[in-house]
């Protein structure tokens, strides 16, 4: 589950930079959606009930996700237009239910310890960047996630907790083949 979530999030990090073409030095709102494919459910996972409570986001600045630097040097900045926590939050209830598992978003004002018969899914953002550096021919993008994810079941009082990190730098252009191939 872990890497196809990274896989899922990282995608829909890199489908915003791709689509994203602005004018020089603005500010932008950018809306984080889950856009995977349908899967079929697991077996295993349909009895399953999970209750995701939106991440904390212990970034520097929780609104920023990203900037884009122009060929001449001027930056764009992508910011969210809602909490990145219940986003992502959301992103994840998505892949869940995808998968088969009975996935819910928390309500507002409830607590993880308030909950007594769904596994509980609570989290850190650490990172959630991406960066699109225009060259000439080609535009260089780099994405970092970091997540730490806490799974609880209240029932047998177990305890998971996943950290999730990676990064994820493609390029794309009319030039791309040519610069791929320079650089193997």
């Amino acid at each position: 589950m872990n890497r196809q979530l990274i896989q899922y999030l990282g995608g829909v990090i890199l489908l915003l930079f791709l689509t994203a073409c602005a004018t020089i030095g603005e500010r932008y709102p950018v809306s984080l959606t889950y856009q995977g494919g349908v899967s079929s459910p697991s077996q295993s996972a349909t009895s399953q009930k999970v209750m995701v409570f939106p991440l904390e986001d212990t970034r520097k600045d929780p609104n920023l996700i990203g900037q884009r630097t122009h060929l001449f040097g001027q930056m764009d900045t992508f910011e969210t237009t809602a909490p990145a926590g219940e986003k992502i939050a959301e992103l994840l209830v998505e892949a869940l239910r995808q998968r088969g598992w009975d996935a819910h978003l928390a309500g507002p004002g409830m607590r993880p310890e308030q909950i007594t018969g769904d596994r509980v899914v609570t989290g850190k953002i650490q990172t959630l960047w991406a960066e699109a550096v225009s060259h000439f021919g080609y535009t260089q993008i780099i994405t970092r996630i970091g997540f730490d994810l806490k799974i609880m079941d209240p029932v047998t009082g177990g305890k998971m907790t996943f950290k999730i990190e990676d990064e994820n730098t493609p390029q794309g252009g009319f030039l791309s083949r040519w610069i791929h191939s320079r650089q193997l």
